[in-house]
């Protein structure tokens, strides 16, 4: 089954095309045009992914991040905008968003990061042989982790819910053993 995308955008032209493309890429891609209509789709199965535009009118798309991080933890947050800021940026990211878009949109960009953010999603099962050292785990979780972002590393800092400095010293040092 496709992964479930969710996409609310105060532009019902912008939300309908973004939907369009998704769906051509086999994503079961829903558009909605308000935080409610956007809370009222959630069901039992969470949505991979949520793109939401940072110009829903109230301060909507932060008010639906947070519902979205306490009612499907799963989802992963992307934000879409006209107006980028780097403070806005920051904030949405320490927020809970994996992702920060500005506007105008590539189909490519879009679909790449939904296939990372999705072969994320799929790829959550690492095998450990019984009795593997603390080391070997960590290696391995960082190698898996690192595969499924692409090699991406701040987004695979972010998967682990690590700074991207801890990430890159934890690499160092598996570099320095291994030498």
């Amino acid at each position: 089954m496709s992964a479930r995308i969710l996409i609310v955008d105060h532009d019902a032209y912008h939300g309908s095309s973004i939907e369009g493309l998704l769906r051509e890429a086999n994503y079961a891609a829903v558009a909605v045009t308000s935080v409610d209509d956007a809370l009222l789709v959630l069901g039992p199965e969470p949505f991979a992914v949520a793109l939401m535009s940072l110009e829903l009118p109230s301060n909507g798309a932060l008010a639906l991040l947070r519902a979205l991080r306490q009612l499907t933890p799963s989802t992963r947050c992307v934000m879409l905008t006209q107006k980028a800021s780097v403070r806005m940026a920051v904030t949405v990211i320490k927020r809970g968003a994996v992702e920060y878009l500005a506007r105008p949109l590539r189909p490519r960009r879009i679909l790449t990061l939904l296939h990372s953010l999705c072969a994320t999603e799929r790829n959550t099962e690492i095998n450990i042989p019984l009795g593997a050292s603390m080391d070997h785990i960590e290696r391995e979780v960082l190698r898996q982790t690192l595969l499924s972002t692409g090699g991406n590393k701040a987004a695979a800092a972010r998967a682990l819910g690590i700074s991207r400095r801890c990430l890159y010293n934890k690499l160092a040092s598996m570099y320095d053993e291994s030498a």
